[in-house]
């Protein structure tokens, strides 16, 4: 009896460590194209991975990403946190289970932006693609998403107001920790080890 109630109240803490350490991320597909300001096109390519939080979102919502940019003859690829950094602030930047949307007429200050600085000799050179509000946050152009790969320029417009800019593509759990694992393989070997006492004491009986 004490060895059932043993194994119910380990296997209850397994489940809270189970269900608190699984959580769900959500990928969200953009493709965008617009006008360059040096007469050629501006195409974004790429996903941005999320915690799944839906609302406003911050900087810690977003958790990885990987966006080409291609301006004129140049592309680069934004790769996550391998070479760039993200950041989100003000409430221009929502997600809902569907898509991603940013509001190019906030009248708060609000930025979503993804960049790579570039060393050479003394300057720094930025890749970066930048969401702006109504106040110009990115640059000159307010309202607009700004496309940039070694100072040459692309501008892309999505129209005023909250725009849908990235479609959801796929929810998937992020992995359990190892300890997780360990501990239900430790689980199964108690429960075993139980159930063998249990049948040799039956048998003796």
């Amino acid at each position: 009896m004490g060895i059932r109630f043993g194994l119910a109240a380990i296997f209850a803490a397994f489940v809270s460590m189970v269900s608190g350490s699984a959580s769900a991320t959500t990928v969200y597909y953009l493709g965008l194209t617009g006008n360059g300001l040096v007469g050629e096109s501006a195409l974004v390519s790429g996903t941005i991975t999320t915690d799944s939080h839906t609302g406003v979102l911050s900087t810690q919502n977003i958790l990885d990403w990987s966006i080409t940019l291609t301006t004129h003859e140049k592309t680069f690829t934004l790769d996550g946190e391998a070479n760039s950094d993200a950041e989100a602030f003000g409430p221009a930047l929502t997600a809902t289970k569907t898509g991603l949307f940013f509001d190019f007429s906030s009248p708060a200050v609000s930025l979503l932006g993804f960049k790579s600085p570039r060393f050479r000799e003394d300057d720094i050179i930025y890749n970066y693609i930048c969401f702006a509000d109504a106040i110009g946050t990115c640059g000159p152009d307010p309202g607009v998403i700004r496309v940039s790969i070694e100072n040459e320029d692309g501008i892309i417009s999505l129209g005023s107001g909250v725009q849908k800019f990235a479609i959801a593509v796929g929810v998937a759990a992020t992995p359990l920790p190892s300890a997780a694992i360990l501990f239900a393989s430790a689980l199964a070997g108690l429960g075993f080890a139980g159930w063998r006492k249990g049948r040799n004491g039956a048998a003796s009986s």
